[in-house]
This record gives structure tokens, sequence and C-alpha cells, in this order.
């Protein structure tokens, strides 16, 4: 019967050892189900944040930019310049002088001819009193330096802006209480 006992005992304790060991083992996967959790919690965060910065950056370049967006952000930026007579902060005035030429190129022998719509962009009265003076001077050395140009040199973007900026720095020579802003061209046909 002792021995009996002793077999008993033994397995009690193999017993307790047993279900000490589930119970670790329990805590052990308890404790790994939580590092998961938390891992993959982890995860879903840093990917919702990513989408949110894909979707916020989507959305800003998403937006369409019209015409008159543009020319609200040059008022705005000439108003942070000031006017340059004295009122700054105050947004000068932009007006338009147009004009339309239609002059045979040179070496075509009249086979190709160019068509060109000029505005000439000016931000103030003065400036506009004196351009409506030299009007036909201007409209002259126009005609003139079109017909000079062969259609090599204005069938490209980088001719047409070399002739933009010489048609701004010629009329800028010639103004003498100020300066225009630019030269648009608001239609330029070649044939």
């Amino acid at each position: 019967m002792a021995e009996e006992e002793e077999q008993q005992e033994e397995q009690e304790e193999v017993a307790d050892e047993g279900v000490q060991r589930k119970s670790d083992g329990a805590e052990s996967a308890g404790s790994g189900n939580k590092l998961q959790f938390i891992v993959l919690l982890v995860n879903v965060v840093a990917l919702v944040a990513v989408a949110v910065m894909f979707w916020l950056n989507a959305s800003k370049h998403s937006d369409n930019v019209s015409l008159q967006d543009i020319e609200e952000q040059r008022n705005a930026e000439a108003k942070t310049e000031g006017g340059g007579d004295g009122s700054e902060g105050v947004a000068p005035e932009t007006h338009y002088v147009d004009e339309s030429f239609m002059v045979n190129l040179s070496g075509s022998e009249g086979k190709h001819f160019a068509k060109v719509d000029v505005s000439i962009q000016i931000e103030n009265d003065f400036v506009k009193a004196e351009l409506e003076k030299i009007r036909p001077k201007i409209r002259d050395f126009i005609v003139i330096m079109l017909s000079s140009k062969s259609i090599d040199q204005i069938s490209t973007a980088d001719g047409v802006e070399f002739l933009r900026e010489e048609i701004r720095n010629k009329i800028n020579g010639y103004l003498t209480k100020g300066e225009i802003r630019d030269v648009l061209f608001t239609n330029f046909i070649v044939q």
C-alpha cells in the first residue's frame, strides 16, 4: 500500500506539473496573442495614416485652376509687391491693348504668312495713354519685325517666346513713363 500511495503521489505530482505546464503555455499563448494584436493594430493605424495622406495629396492636386484663378493670384502678388508709384499694397489696375497683324513671312515669296493677335498688358493709365500716342509706331515695328521672320524662326515654342520678348523690349524702349508688363499672343497662326 505504501507503494501504491507513492505511485499515486507521483501521478498527482506529474498531473500537477502537466496542469502547471498547460497554464504556462496558455499564458505564453495569451501574451503571444496580445503581441500579435498590438502588431496588427499598429499596422492598421499605419495603413489608415498612409491612406489619409494619399487622399489629402490627391485632393490638393485635383483642384481645377481657371484663368480667373491665375489672374487673381497675379493681382494678389502685385498687391504684396506694391504698385511702384508710391501706393504700396494697392493692386494696379490691369489694362490690355489689343492689335491684330497679318503679314507675309520672310523668304516665302508669299507662300507663308502669319496671323497674330497681340494683347499688350499694362498696369497704369500713364503707360496706357503713352501707348495710345505711339500706337502707329508700335504697329509699324511689329509688322516689320514679323515680316522679317521666316517660318522656321517662329514655328517653335522657343521662337515664339523670343518674338514675345523682342516685342516687349522694343515697346518698353519707346515708353518714357513706365513699362508694359507683358505681351500675350491670343491668336498665333503660321501657314
